[in-house]
């Protein structure tokens, strides 16, 4: 959550680290539930960081894509009422 959350205001490359980051951190230090929680609580205040970020729906709807192709979270997750 913090670093896809700091990330918003930083450029494509530093973005791409952070997936990257998450890919290589699952699933032996992060689960896919942990993962998951991150996302719902980054959806729960990007009106927050929206303030800071605009593009923050986006972005974060973005790293939510990438984690799904990268099997970090599976399909499902995006019928979550939360992520909607």
């Amino acid at each position: 959550k913090r670093a896809i959350n700091m990330s918003c205001d930083k450029g494509d490359r530093e973005r791409e680290l952070v997936s990257q980051l998450l890919s290589a951190l699952y699933p032996d230090i992060f689960s896919s539930n942990t993962i998951g929680k991150g996302f719902e609580r980054l959806f729960e205040i990007v009106g927050e960081i929206e303030k800071d970020c605009p593009a923050a729906k986006t972005i974060i709807a973005t790293f939510l894509a990438r984690a799904v192709v990268d099997e970090i979270l599976p399909p499902s997750f995006l019928a979550d009422t939360v992520v909607c």
